[in-house]
């Protein structure tokens, strides 16, 4: 688990945080950036080879963070940035555990599956990822 990701209390109704946005920059719709930044393991694929990106990389990000938080482990994984990528280009479908997947809610498989698509066009917009039935009680 990344080491920016805080809980505002130890119980049960805490909120998850994230924090140190020393790197971070606001753009605007339609803007792209090409920095590569971040941790490997929570970075979407083209910000590792060094593409332009939108901040939908973020919803990648986040959905690399919700799934580690619902599997104990995270989505790909790599000895190295090389392998890492291939992982991701050849998943077909996330490694869910068997152990919590009949235990979690579909809509938290949808979204993880929906945002950690390889191709940027196919993952949920922002608009899409906000309406998602996942962030709605």
């Amino acid at each position: 688990m990344p080491q920016n990701i805080l809980l505002s209390s130890p119980d049960s109704n805490a909120i998850l945080k994230i924090s140190d946005f020393g790197l971070s920059r606001v753009l605007r719709p339609g803007e792209y950036t090409d920095t590569n930044c971040g941790t490997c393991l929570y970075m979407a694929p083209e910000v590792m080879l060094f593409q332009k990106y939108d901040g939908g990389v973020d919803l990648w990000s986040i959905a690399a963070i919700l799934f580690e938080l619902l599997n104990g482990y995270p989505p790909f994984r790599g000895r190295s940035n090389v392998q890492l990528l291939q992982c991701i280009n050849r998943t077909v479908s996330l490694p869910f555990s068997e152990v919590v997947i009949s235990k979690l809610r579909p809509d938290s498989i949808d979204i993880c599956t929906r945002l950690l698509c390889s191709n940027p066009v196919k993952r949920l917009s922002f608009q899409e990822f906000f309406s998602h039935s996942f962030l709605r009680p």
